[in-house]
């Protein structure tokens, strides 16, 4: 969706009609709209931009002052596309300077076997085949029999269309003229743009066609054309020795697109109820320490609201630059930022007693050994004071079982110990873990995630089923707000959150 400085009205209606076919949409932005910042508060990198280099345009007169701009209307972007699809190599090399991954930027009206393209510039691009204007313009009939052999033929099938043309049903380009004009007011009353998409959504639902984000497609391509099979990388993980898994799980955490927010963790909604877990229980700390940083996410959104001293300590050198350059984007002049530092959280370079509060989130998860995450655990209590705290949102195999028990017993799979975003997962034995863990603290909270996880790994996939679920699905964002309210049931899902206070001693031996 090009948003072409449509109204709020209209961004609003066009989405809502996405979503009553339950359509992903990836926009692409030429103006600030509330509706966006509303719609993709938690989803921030699936929207792209929307430059105009056209002469005399509001986004500036040279191509930097037009990338510039935009930029700062969307920071979190990694993907655009032109207004007209200018083009040229100054352009793509400016954004491929600036970390952009990919652009839509071409257009093949109506022709099949299209496949994503690799440009010079080291970006990907996904030529569009089918866009509302242009279909007005060629004087196509609106009909879904007029672009069936484009429909039916194989390769990529990439949509644009703009939110005017939604919303007023547009028929052909001179009642378009008329809106423009202000002779047009109203939304058309029979065939156009609008009934037109209504009957192709039809069709496509009916042939069983799943959709894809641009960024979901992106990340399939690269899946596809780099990355090892998940079988080989867990067997080459299950057969390297303790600190060989140490430089495979770098090396995959390397490899991520550490700038977007859940670059480690797709289900966004899942991270966010984690992140406010780990909030509600440091927000009085003054210096907090997070563990396994990651791309400093975590960090950064409790800066938001936490005036402390905030470090952050990862072993991945890209991530710690992650991190750097998310915080320039999140964090509003005036706000301390934390302090990112490359180390290893078996042996932090920290004074004893530094901090007042430690957190982490899936850290422990991707250690090579038992022996790692308890060596960890002395670490934590090691850098913090006397009655510390330490928030911990890790993964234990109980709780896993106990979902895939419920699953199986609803006719679901189960789902497996290890996967594509995580091949070590070294899940803890929860009772083995707390008995180890009362050697250092005394153990004050321990929370499930289950209501999330029963109604987006039960409810949601029994719903849509034979299809896939998806982590941006509405019912995801529904399960995040009951289980912000009600976080616990039955110890279901992987992932539970621990809070624990430093002992005096350690009786480490």
């Amino acid at each position: 969706m090009d948003t072409d400085w449509a109204s709020e009205e209209q961004i609003d209606f066009t989405l809502s009609f996405f979503d009553e076919y339950h359509v992903p949409v990836t926009p692409f932005v030429t103006h600030p709209s509330r509706t966006l910042e509303r719609r993709f508060s938690d989803k921030r990198d699936l929207v792209g931009l929307h430059p105009n280099f056209l002469r005399g345009s509001s986004h500036g007169d040279k191509y930097e002052e037009v990338i510039d701009h935009v930029r700062r209307l969307w920071p979190e972007s990694v993907f655009f596309r032109s207004h007209c699809y200018f083009d040229n190599t100054h352009i793509t090399r400016h954004f491929s300077k600036f970390g952009f991954k990919f652009d839509s930027n071409l257009l093949f009206f109506l022709q099949g076997f299209l496949l994503p393209l690799k440009h010079d510039s080291g970006l990907l691009r996904f030529p569009v085949g089918w866009q509302d204007d242009v279909h007005l313009f060629n004087r196509v009939p609106l009909d879904t029999a007029a672009v069936i052999d484009f429909l039916e033929s194989p390769g990529l099938k990439v949509f644009n269309f703009h939110p005017v043309h939604v919303y007023f049903n547009t028929p052909d380009h001179a009642y378009y003229s008329g809106l423009k004009n202000g002779s047009e007011k109203r939304p058309f009353k029979g065939r156009g743009i609008q009934a037109f998409l209504v009957e192709l959504l039809q069709w496509m639902e009916k042939e069983g066609l799943r959709f894809y984000t641009l960024p979901e497609l992106f990340k399939t391509c690269i899946d596809h054309n780099h990355g090892e099979s998940l079988q080989r990388i867990v067997k080459k993980y299950s057969e390297a020795k303790p600190e060989e898994r140490t430089e495979i799980v770098k090396a995959f955490y390397d490899s991520l697109e550490t700038t977007q927010k859940y670059a480690t963790s797709r289900d966004f909604n899942l991270r966010e109820l984690e992140i406010e877990f780990i909030r509600s229980n440091v927000c009085e700390s003054k210096r907090i320490l997070d563990i396994g940083c990651g791309n400093g996410y975590t960090l950064l959104s409790l800066a938001k609201s936490i005036k402390a001293e905030m470090v952050g300590v990862d072993f991945s050198e890209r991530m710690i630059d992650g991190a750097r350059v998310l915080a320039q984007q999140m964090l509003d002049r005036g706000v301390d930022r934390p302090t990112f530092q490359l180390g290893d959280a078996r042996e932090l370079k920290c004074a004893d007693g530094r901090f007042d509060a430690v957190i982490s989130e899936r850290c422990l998860l991707n250690l090579p050994s038992r022996n790692d995450q308890y060596l960890v655990l002395q670490e934590m209590h090691r850098v913090l004071a006397e009655g510390g705290i330490a928030a911990l949102v890790e993964g234990t195999l109980q709780g896993l079982e106990r979902l895939n028990k419920l699953r199986v017993s609803v006719g679901l799979e189960a789902i497996p110990d290890r996967s594509e975003d995580n091949v070590s997962s070294l899940k803890l034995d929860e009772v083995e873990f707390e008995n180890r863990a009362r050697r250092f603290f005394t153990i004050e909270k321990k929370q499930d995630f289950g209501m999330y996880y029963l109604l987006s790994r039960v409810v949601h996939p029994l719903l849509v089923f034979p299809e896939e679920p998806r982590f941006d699905a509405r019912i995801n964002e529904i399960a995040r707000k009951v289980a912000a309210l009600a976080p616990s049931y039955a110890g279901l899902g992987h992932v539970v959150g621990y809070v624990f206070r430093r002992l005096g001693q350690s009786n480490c031996h």
